[in-house]
């Protein structure tokens, strides 16, 4: 699993609905969903609650202003695409970008 940042280089106010899956206590894959907010010329670490997502793979849909992103909105970003499974001593984050 991989954290997930979200960068705004939009120049207005960035709404991002992430659908993400990540692995529960009992190593079973679960999904959920969380809306974020990023102001322009800024990078956030996504969190749900408290807790810091970390995911193996997410989809978003984002819209600034007028311009709506849906790239990755029906297909899944992929963060962990090692075959043989994703582990380092510190968790890696992703950043994905917006312009």
């Amino acid at each position: 699993m991989r954290k997930l940042n979200v960068s705004n280089g939009t120049g207005k106010l960035l709404k991002v609905t992430i659908t993400y899956q990540t692995i529960n206590e009992d190593d079973e894959p679960v999904s959920a969903t969380v809306e974020i907010e990023v102001q322009p010329g800024t990078v956030v670490g996504v969190k749900q609650g408290d807790w810091e997502l970390a995911a193996t793979s997410v989809r978003m849909a984002a819209k600034a202003g007028d311009q709506e992103y849906t790239k990755f909105a029906e297909n899944d970003l992929v963060l962990t695409p090692e075959k043989e499974g994703y582990v380092a001593p510190n968790m890696q984050a992703m950043t994905v970008a917006y312009r």
